[in-house]
């Protein structure tokens, strides 16, 4: 998807409330897009936000950051990416921030056992 695919987009996301659920799947982003799509999600309706094998990874995080800000966003998927146990480690600290966030998806990524801690930490958190 080009760049302005994804601003019509997020503009009718800002535009309309009725939209809950966004499924970005199978696109290959650049940092300027996720950075668009956190602003976007962080001031829109939005509950469900799917990212699945969109090349998110560590570079992604630090302009993904502005999500924390969201009072709606509850389901985050971000499958079959490449975020590593570093690029958790900030993810993790900026979704600790989303009050209502109840579901994270983060299956075939490249966090290793090492991630455990921060995962366990998080968890503990939000309890």
């Amino acid at each position: 998807m080009s760049l302005k695919g994804l601003e019509k987009i997020c503009s009718l996301l800002k535009s309309t409330k009725q939209f809950k659920t966004v499924d970005l799947s199978e696109n290959s982003f650049s940092t300027r897009c996720f950075s668009l799509i956190a602003k976007t999600v962080a001031t829109s309706k939005v509950t469900t936000l799917v990212l699945d094998n969109t090349s998110f990874g560590n570079d992604a995080v630090t302009k993904f950051g502005v999500i924390a800000k969201s009072r709606t966003l509850s389901s985050l998927s971000l499958c079959d990416n490449c975020l590593d146990d570093e690029g958790f480690r900030h993810l993790s600290f900026f979704l600790q921030k989303c009050s209502r966030l109840s579901s994270l998806r983060l299956a075939n990524n490249e966090m290793t056992a090492e991630s455990y801690p921060i995962l366990s930490d998080y968890l503990g958190r939000r309890a």
